[in-house]
C-alpha cells in the first residue's frame, strides 16, 4: 500500500512539473521601453561671420533615438526672428547696435525636450570689392579691380583669392599701398587651376609696410578683347581658414580677423 502511494506522488509531481509556464511567457519590466529625449548635434550659421544688422540662417541638426517626430522652439536675443520660428531652420536680422547674438533652440518630441545655445559676436569689419569698367570696350583697354576695407586698421590676412576670366582680361600689375608689384613672385602668386579659362591670383602681404594701413587693394588688367568680364568671385584667408567670401549677389562681406597686425 505505501509502495503504490508514493508511485502515485511520485508520477503527480512529474505531471505538474511539465505543465509550469517557462519564463519566456512571463511579462518583464526590462522589455517595456521609455521614451528618450531628442538629440541635438549642433547649431550651425551662415554665413559664418554677420556683421552689425546683419542677417543670417541658423540651422538645428538634431534627431530622435526613438524616430519621434521633433518640434522647434528659437528664441533670438540681440536680434529679431525674420523666418521660421517652429521649422529646424530661422532666420534671423541683428538689431541694430548689437554686438552679439544669442540664440536659444528647444527641440520636443512627444514626451520630452532637449535645449541647445549659441552666442555669436558680431563684427563691423568688412570688405568688399569694386570694379571699374574701362572707358572704351576694347581690346587693349585697362580695367581695375579694387579691394576695399572697412573698419580694418591692418591688413594681416594670408592671402586673398581672386579668381579671373583668362581668355578675357590679362593681369597687368597689382597696387597696395602705393606700392607697385609686377613681379609676381615677390607679392603675389598666379595659379592656372582651371580648365574653363579662370585664373587664381593669390596676393601675399609679407612685410609691415606692405601689411600695415592695408585700405585699398587695386588689381589692374587689360582687356584681351572687345568687352570686359565680370570678376565671379574672391575669397579670404587666414592660415588656410576662410574668414570671408564674396559672389556677385553680396557687395559687402563681414571678415572676422582674430590678430590683426
Amino acid at each position: 500500500m505505501n509502495k503504490e502511494i508514493g508511485i502515485f506522488l511520485l508520477l503527480a509531481l512529474s505531471s505538474c512539473s511539465g505543465s509550469q509556464p517557462t519564463s519566456a511567457r512571463v511579462p518583464s519590466a526590462a522589455t517595456s521601453t521609455k521614451n528618450r529625449p531628442p538629440v541635438i548635434e549642433s547649431l550651425e550659421t551662415s554665413p559664418k561671420f554677420v556683421s552689425f544688422s546683419g542677417e543670417a540662417t541658423t540651422r538645428a541638426i538634431a534627431s530622435d533615438p526613438d524616430f519621434d517626430r521633433l518640434d522647434f522652439l528659437w528664441e533670438i536675443t540681440g536680434g529679431k526672428i525674420l523666418e521660421g520660428k517652429n521649422t529646424p531652420f530661422v532666420k534671423w536680422k541683428a538689431d541694430e547696435g548689437s554686438e552679439k547674438i544669442n540664440i536659444k533652440v528647444t527641440v520636443k518630441d512627444s514626451d520630452g525636450y532637449k535645449e541647445e545655445n549659441l552666442e555669436l559676436k558680431l563684427t563691423k569689419k568688412n570688405l568688399f570689392l569694386e570694379e571699374k569698367k574701362p572707358e572704351k570696350e576694347k581690346h587693349g583697354e585697362e580695367y581695375k579691380i579694387f579691394l576695399k576695407t572697412i573698419n580694418i586698421d591692418s591688413f594681416s590676412m594670408s592671402n586673398i583669392q581672386i579668381n579671373y576670366p583668362s581668355e578675357k582680361i590679362k593681369l597687368k600689375n597689382i597696387v597696395f599701398n602705393g606700392l607697385e608689384k609686377k613681379d609676381h613672385e615677390d607679392w603675389y602668386s598666379i595659379i592656372d587651376a582651371s580648365k574653363i579659362g579662370k585664373i587664381k591670383i593669390t596676393l601675399l602681404p609679407k612685410g609691415e609696410k606692405e601689411k600695415k594701413g592695408g585700405k585699398i587693394a587695386t588689381v589692374n588688367f587689360i582687356l584681351r578683347d572687345d568687352s570686359y568680364p565680370l570678376i565671379n568671385d574672391f575669397s579670404f584667408k587666414q592660415t588656410g581658414k576662410e574668414i570671408g567670401f564674396w559672389n556677385k549677389v553680396k557687395e559687402i562681406i563681414p571678415v572676422a580677423l582674430s590678430n590683426p597686425k
